[in-house]
């Protein structure tokens, strides 16, 4: 929904718009150590695609907002390097890696046209950095047999933008 006010016009547009977005990820390392080190060069991709389908505004006459169907895609490389450490006894691992981090441009158009206007115009997303610094950190600790538990911290820094995420996971293996 839009609320749209000029003057004394008030409208309400409202569109629906379907989004599909797909992911993958993948890292390959290269392990030199012994039975409870490894040390070792890794590299890691990172690929995303989204489809928006048409946006259609009804409500507000002339100025409903329009756009066709937009596809955008963009990949992230990375190298870097590891150190993993298995706790004795294979009760868990720690696990802490660095890399230098480059996304492609990442740049998205959506043309959009008014319905009272005979141009259309371009809306383009903000613009993050291309290169950062990511370091992760993951452990995972056996409690019993069957029972794990394990967590993951993560961080990226770039000249316009940093980010921080992890998880913690409870997995029961059958």
């Amino acid at each position: 929904m839009r609320q749209l006010g000029i003057g004394g016009l008030s409208r309400l547009t409202e569109a629906h718009v379907d989004l599909r977005t797909t992911a993958g990820s993948g890292e390959i390392r290269y392990g030199l150590g012994d039975e409870t080190t490894a040390y070792g060069p890794l590299a890691t991709i990172d690929y995303v695609s989204t489809k928006m389908g048409r946006v259609a505004e009804s409500g507000a006459g002339a100025f409903n907002l329009s756009s066709a169907e937009t596809r955008e895609n963009w990949a992230q490389y990375g190298v870097g390097a590891f150190f993993r450490y298995g706790l004795p006894g294979s009760t868990g691992f720690v696990d802490l890696s660095a890399r230098y981090v480059r996304r492609d441009s990442g740049i998205v158009d959506l043309d959009m046209a008014m319905a009272g206007s005979p141009t259309g115009f371009t809306v383009r997303n903000a613009q993050g950095s291309r290169d950062a610094l990511r370091i992760d950190a993951s452990t995972e600790f056996s409690l019993s047999q069957r029972w794990a538990i394990s967590g993951n911290i993560g961080a990226s820094q770039a000249s316009d933008e940093g980010r921080i995420d992890g998880s913690f996971r409870l997995s029961y293996r059958f």
